[in-house]
């Protein structure tokens, strides 16, 4: 237990260093986020969700490193090897991903239960003006997250909501190292392919906003309802925000980082050096916070607020209105994932001013355990909060002199608990299991169904 708990703190020489970073920045506005969002029940207006803190972009940036690293474990092999080991790759995943994740399933079934018991009258936790949330913990769809299917269904019918990124990932994780193994053997431009994916994934979001007419008269109207009777910020959280089709963008973007980085990595590194190159990570970082704080929403939102949003008197855009609405909301996600993606990459080898500072800065020690706890933390923190805030509420409202400290103090100790179970599942759990992984038993068990597949692939 010890040697667990120090690798927290051991960074190995071989890391990527600036992802650590970016993953511990990530869990970081994911969790602050939440901590306003799941207290917005006992609290009011005061205390909603600042506009500038999108803590939605921090998944997308998971998504970025998820499908980096596991861009580069598959090109790695597939470049030693000659080809992918698919039982390696699917065993290895499911010890890192499994047991830890069984196990928070088996927690939510006492922590979401009486978290839903504690509730105010009427109250659920809001993103914007309305709840994407059930009436009760939905743990009888608790299968459906075992077989990481929970974002198929409606975004009120998911046991533990949170977990829907999870599910897009394993989806993601099934489909691409047989996908990489016919792009790597039969076709020679490869990043052409990548590209036309990329294209149709924006096509895609496009697509999907028309059919279901995901625009602002609609989302921002909590007493519009489609024709199913669900609010339209459900309908788009259920078939634009969590789906595969709608989301792989970022993974993918990933994957095409992982690929030039090792495949073009010359190129690379000398186009890094370039002014060019440096102009590039300027308009990325005004493209990164830009979106981040909705600039691109920004003609929208002011036209949602001249009409009346708020007595829910807004009226329909124009057709080259919801054109342009259309093609924001079918790029804006993969901008950021690609933006992400370019300020890595310089961060990797641009070695004038700008590029070491921002490696400094991501690469900073402290960033390491952080982001190491991650995948814990990320699967704690909504349940950890969600049972804790009802009960502190009460003696922290008569320790502490006004509401808002209450709501500090409430956040700061969600966000401590959720890192505290976060190591203990850690150490415990997580990293056992991934050090399982160079066990004999694995490497028998790998053996066996490569042998099998040969077999099956003679025949």
């Amino acid at each position: 237990m010890k040697h667990h708990f120090s690798s927290l703190f051991n960074r190995p020489e071989h890391n990527y260093k600036p992802i650590d970073g970016v993953r511990a920045l990530a869990i970081l506005l994911v969790i602050v986020g939440h901590v306003f969002t799941i207290q917005s029940p006992w609290f009011d207006g005061a205390y909603n969700l600042p506009y500038w803190l999108r803590h939605d972009y921090g998944v997308d940036m998971f998504f970025v490193i998820s499908g980096f690293l596991i861009g580069s474990i598959l090109f790695k092999e597939y470049t030693k090897n000659g080809r992918i080991g698919f039982a390696q790759f699917y065993i290895r995943r499911f010890l890192r991903l499994m047991p830890v994740y069984i196990l928070v399933l088996l927690m939510g079934l006492y922590f979401m239960e009486n978290w839903f018991t504690q509730l105010p009258e009427g109250g659920l936790p809001m993103i914007g003006d309305a709840t994407l949330l059930g009436e009760t913990s939905n743990s009888g769809n608790i299968w459906t997250n075992i077989l990481y299917i929970n974002n198929f269904l409606p975004v009120d019918a998911q046991y533990l909501i949170w977990t829907w990124s999870l599910a897009i990932e394993e989806q993601f994780y099934i489909i691409i190292p047989g996908l990489l193994a016919l792009i790597l053997a039969f076709s020679k431009k490869r990043m052409p392919f990548f590209l036309l994916l990329l294209f149709i994934s924006c096509v895609i979001r496009f697509i999907v906003v028309y059919q279901y007419n995901l625009f602002p008269e609609n989302l921002w109207n909590v007493n519009v309802f489609d024709a199913s009777g669900m609010n339209f910020m459900k309908v788009s959280f259920s078939v634009l925000y969590d789906d595969l089709y709608t989301r792989y963008g970022g993974l993918l973007i990933g994957v095409m980082g992982a690929y030039v980085n090792l495949y073009q990595k010359e190129r690379v590194m000398a186009f890094m050096q370039q002014k060019f190159a440096v102009f590039l990570f300027l308009i990325s970082l005004v493209l990164f916070f830009g979106i981040f704080v909705e600039i691109d929403y920004f003609y929208f939102k002011a036209k949602a607020a001249a009409l009346g949003v708020a007595m829910n008197e807004l009226t329909a855009l124009t057709f080259w209105e919801k054109i342009v609405w259309g093609i924001t909301v079918a790029l804006n996600r993969n901008l950021f994932s690609t933006v992400t993606m370019f300020i890595i990459l310089f961060c990797f080898y641009n070695t004038g001013r700008m590029g070491v500072l921002t490696n400094r800065f991501l690469s900073l020690p402290v960033f390491y355990p952080i982001a190491q706890l991650s995948y814990s933390s990320y699967l704690l923190h909504w349940m950890f909060m969600f049972w804790m805030f009802p009960s502190t509420l009460e003696p922290l409202s008569q320790w502490l002199p006004s509401e808002g400290w209450v709501f500090f103090v409430n956040g700061v100790l969600g966000c401590l608990m959720t890192f505290a179970g976060a190591i203990l599942l850690y150490v415990f759990v997580e990293r056992p299991c991934m050090e399982y992984r160079k066990s004999d038993q694995v490497a028998r068990l790998i053996t066996f169904f490569n042998v099998g597949s040969r077999k099956i692939s003679n025949a």
